[in-house]
């Protein structure tokens, strides 16, 4: 049987990848989504309460937030407290070891430098928002009570999309980075968690 058939294409002209213009689609239409929703909550925020509410809790999560949650740490888990604390440090300072790195690798611009439409509430650390820093320390730091504490996961889950909110809401994120950075800080907390913690 000969090679090539006539009517056929050459086996040399068909795209050996002929998948990745599929993929490409996907991924833009996964960031037009993600563009749009960020929009969707920064407009429905706009106002005096809203913004107010974005800003203080965007400055809460950059370490206000953390002199009241040990405490409240120091008092949920009684006899392992000492252990909680020190493994939400853990979990912390791993996470602060990777995130730099991660933000260098993907480059991705802040919403509000793209869209002029948009506006940022408060001062920015730096230039990029992949991943959110503010939800994976947040994450990273409530596991330790999570895990001891079962009654305490609808608490934690609330505080990290309050600060989600709050990261979208102030121009500073998509819903990806805060997506992204929840889990990061959750995934590296429960792992810690699980091997410091464990009865």
């Amino acid at each position: 049987m000969p090679d090539h058939m006539p009517g056929m294409p050459d086996r040399d002209m068909i795209d050996p990848l002929p998948s990745l213009g599929f993929i490409r689609q996907v991924k833009r239409r996964i960031q037009s989504q993600d563009t749009a929703l960020m929009r969707y909550i920064f407009n429905l925020t706009r106002g005096n309460r809203g913004e107010a509410g974005a800003i203080l809790v965007s400055r809460l999560g950059n370490g206000w937030l953390y002199m009241f949650l040990f405490p409240v740490i120091f008092l949920e888990l009684q006899e392992r407290r000492l252990a909680g604390i020190l493994t939400a440090g853990a979990n912390i300072a791993v996470s602060h070891s990777i995130y730099p790195w991660i933000k260098r690798r993907y480059r991705r611009v802040r919403p509000f430098h793209v869209d002029s439409s948009l506006i940022s509430l408060l001062p920015t650390r730096d230039e990029f928002s992949f991943p959110s820093g503010h939800t994976m320390t947040l994450a990273a730091a409530l596991m330790p009570v999570a895990y001891l504490n079962p009654g305490f996961w609808v608490p934690s889950i609330f505080m990290i999309l309050l600060m989600a909110w709050a990261r979208i809401a102030s121009g500073h994120h998509y819903p990806s980075d805060v997506c992204a950075g929840a889990s990061m800080g959750g995934i590296i907390g429960l792992v810690i968690s699980i091997f410091f913690l464990r009865a």
